[in-house]
């Protein structure tokens, strides 16, 4: 794991866990996990890589792209499942998503269209927001969350910022410059290093009086304003059917491709949409069952937003109905994550919102 062994590290264990209990594996009883967290520090990636490669293990799950990085180094033959990473192709674990190649496969946490809603979403519950920072490590991959924020940002007229950090003296540094500008928010989109910090900067965004959209809703929890994002729980519950398939005799090479579905509303209203998609699916050769996979979530209307009441404080509201239809091999959203494609005016499609 290439997070922190405290409560979020350990939920997103206790998902994997889950799903390999719900397939039939058991841990002490038919399956042996070996568990190591680095904390994100690089020389204890290096040293645990090493000796999990040593231990020559039917497959080894891995976390953050760091970790994936290191594994991917250190071996060919071995065959490593990614939980929950961003882009992999852009990375280059993976070949593409529908035919992964090499050793690699797995679920992602994100998709680039979704992190512009995040801007949306603050500035539709803080109207008076002139100004965003997006904070996260020094991964280059965010720099395309940032192309995606400037390209919506004209029509909601926030200037936006990057706060590339690297230790949490920057994490500081950051947003104590931000709360000092007038009608400023900020932006947490997934990363390990802000995973790691997320209790710091959450409770500097409450020092500093500054709104936040984070990706997570276990962060919500901890004391954040709001989240937009996959549940990463889900996630790694649903990494576990790869494993079952690797443990089974199956390549990572070539698993079948899965495609998520997730409807804002609920199954009734909403299930001529995913026929729909079906069909669609159909007419251009995938028939789930036979070549796909399709996951379905129906949220319900309920989604993890708050907004400030007219006393000051904070109350529950609801967003309008929207839904998600995405997908492709090495993942597929979680059931929480708040939808980027409309159903309002026709057929669900990612048209944007």
């Amino acid at each position: 794991m290439g997070v922190s062994d405290d409560a979020e590290g350990q939920a997103r264990v206790k998902g994997l866990q889950q799903g390999l209990q719900e397939l039939g594996w058991i841990e002490g009883r038919n399956v042996r996990i070996d568990y190591r967290w680095t904390d994100g520090d690089a020389t204890r990636i290096r040293a645990y890589v090493a000796e999990l490669v040593k231990l020559s293990p039917d497959v080894i799950v891995a976390h953050t792209p760091p970790v994936i990085a290191a594994m991917r180094q250190a071996s060919s033959s071995i065959p490593i499942v990614f939980a929950a990473v961003i882009d992999p192709v852009a990375h280059g674990f993976i070949d593409n998503l529908a035919r992964p190649g090499g050793n690699l496969t797995g679920t992602t946490n994100i998709e680039f269209s979704l992190v512009g809603k995040m801007l949306e979403m603050l500035k539709e519950v803080v109207p008076g927001i002139a100004r965003a920072a997006v904070i996260f490590g020094t991964n280059p991959q965010y720099f395309v969350y940032l192309h995606s924020f400037r390209t919506d940002s004209p029509t909601l007229a926030v200037e936006l910022s990057a706060a590339a950090v690297r230790d949490t003296g920057e994490i500081e540094a950051a947003m104590s410059e931000l709360g000092r500008k007038p009608g400023a928010g900020l932006l947490v989109p997934p990363d390990a290093f802000t995973v790691i910090h997320h209790a710091m900067i959450i409770e500097l965004a409450a020092r500093h009086r500054l709104p936040a959209v984070y990706a997570y809703r276990s962060f919500v929890a901890e004391g954040g304003l709001m989240s937009y994002g996959p549940d990463v729980h889900d996630i790694f519950r649903r990494t576990a059917s790869y494993v079952d398939r690797i443990l089974k005799g199956a390549k990572p090479q070539q698993p079948m491709p899965v495609i998520g579905f997730l409807s804002g509303g609920t199954h009734a209203g909403f299930a001529p949409y995913a026929a729909a998609v079906r069909q669609g699916l159909k007419e251009v050769g995938y028939v789930e069952g036979q070549n796909v996979t399709i996951e379905y979530r129906w949220v319900e209307n309920q989604y993890d937003r708050r907004r400030p009441s007219s006393a000051g404080g904070w109350e529950d509201c609801r967003a309008p109905d929207r839904s998600l239809f995405m997908g492709g091999i090495a993942g597929h959203a979680g059931r929480d994550t708040v939808a980027s494609c409309s159903t309002r005016g026709g057929l669900p499609g990612c048209q944007g919102p």
